[in-house]
């Protein structure tokens, strides 16, 4: 073996040198690469295909109305009869019963605009209260394969809420009249039906429980928007069924979850 000058031992450690971290780079870049592969192969796995260790879950997320009761009441009657009354003036008149029987303004989406409509009910020497509406949060194991169905039709309430809850808004305000209404509640009413659709097509033995479970509340919840679609009553009482079918449509929402979540 020829015997290497120091001049090529120096060539050969700098050669060495120049290639030793571009190559230990290259390879950290390659595993990394491989690691988010994996990861991403597994993420998919487990959230979109079913379980392979754990199993996924069906999630949703926490929320709240805030409904402002003009007059609460310790009998049913007492505050039916009041809440026609509302109902004349363009309010939901809606009788929510926790513990008494609160008749309803609207239901808002902030405690703000709540807190705001309470100050100038207690002007007019009203009682008024605020009342938080909670639907809660769904964590549930899932071993299913229509996860994406289910989450959709899940999250169809709060949508179809806040759509509602905004329309009312601009009708009052005569932003919106009732062809715009209508319009709009077609369209979630197409929306609706789809998803009830893609419901009813779920055959897999795992996903049928879940699936009956909210059908119920969906198709109240598409009763609830073709009943408005129908209505023939003029503005001022259109406008009260509009705030009382928002309160509706959550209220299906938070006994749907909480149904869920016991069992």
């Amino acid at each position: 073996m020829p015997v290497l000058t120091k001049k090529q031992l120096k060539i050969k450690k700098k050669f060495k040198k120049k290639w030793f971290f571009p190559f230990i780079f290259s390879f950290l870049l390659l595993f990394v690469l491989l690691i988010l592969n994996f990861s991403e192969f597994f993420s998919s796995t487990i959230i979109h295909k079913g379980s392979l260790f754990f199993g996924s879950k069906l999630e949703t997320t926490s929320y709240s109305i805030y409904g402002v009761s003009i007059k609460d009441f310790d009998n049913l009657s007492d505050a039916n009869i009041f809440g026609e009354y509302v109902k004349e003036k363009g309010g939901a008149g809606f009788v929510y019963e926790s513990g008494e029987h609160f008749v309803l303004a609207n239901g808002y989406q902030t405690l703000n605009e709540a807190q705001e409509i309470k100050t100038n009910l207690i002007k007019l020497g009203y009682n008024a209260r605020i009342v938080n509406i909670k639907v809660d949060a769904l964590s549930k194991n899932y071993k299913g394969k229509n996860q994406k169905k289910l989450t959709n039709a899940l999250n169809f309430f709060r949508k179809a809420y806040d759509n509602l809850y905004e329309e009312d808004l601009n009708f009052d305000k005569k932003i919106l009249d009732r062809k715009a209404i209508n319009t709009s509640l077609a369209k979630n009413i197409t929306n609706i039906s789809a998803i009830i659709s893609d419901l009813n097509a779920i055959k897999e033995k795992a996903d049928l429980p879940l699936k009956e479970a909210i059908l119920v509340p969906l198709n109240n919840t598409k009763q609830i928007l073709d009943d408005l679609l129908k209505c023939n009553f003029e503005d001022t009482y259109f406008s009260s069924q509009l705030k009382s079918a928002c309160i509706l449509i959550v209220l299906q929402n938070k006994v749907l979850i909480k149904t869920l979540n016991e069992n």
